[in-house]
């Protein structure tokens, strides 16, 4: 009879885990995703899946290339890769949002900006930018000023 109980008990907290990854995506596990693609299997790869659910940014041209090629050439001038932090993240409404994860590298980081967009019921990328000012990140957070 004990032992009954306890798988009861292990079936009802297992239960809500298992139903929530049957659900729909949301924002966060779009760039969950993404980073899990960027570390398996490469830049381009990861930035295929940015753009693969997107048709008014797939159908532009080159723009999804000349992004790719950049970054590559990039990444390839820091060393390793140490993984990924979010900086910030920020809503508009229930359908818009921004991440800003700094991505650590062996000589500087990098900051991505992901854009997600929920036009109906399912969150896409809208757009993805990266860049290397993450100490003008800093100064704005912290309010520093530096006298020259």
């Amino acid at each position: 009879m004990f032992m009954y109980k306890k798988l009861l008990l292990v079936v009802i907290f297992m239960l809500p885990t298992y139903y929530s990854f049957g659900q729909t995506n949301n924002d966060s596990s779009l760039v969950v995703s993404f980073f899990k693609t960027y570390e398996q299997k490469g830049v381009k790869q990861a930035l295929e899946y940015i753009y693969k659910d997107n048709i008014w940014i797939s159908a532009s041209s080159g723009i999804s290339d000349t992004i790719t090629n950049q970054l590559q050439n990039v990444v390839g001038q820091l060393g390793n890769y140490y993984g990924y932090e979010l900086i910030k993240k920020a809503k508009l409404g229930t359908c818009y949002v921004v991440y800003s994860y700094l991505v650590k590298y062996d000589r500087q980081p990098l900051r991505f900006v992901f854009l997600l967009y929920k036009p109906n019921n399912k969150w896409r990328f809208q757009s993805f930018n990266f860049d290397g000012n993450l100490g003008e990140e800093m100064y704005k957070t912290t309010n520093v000023t530096w006298d020259y």
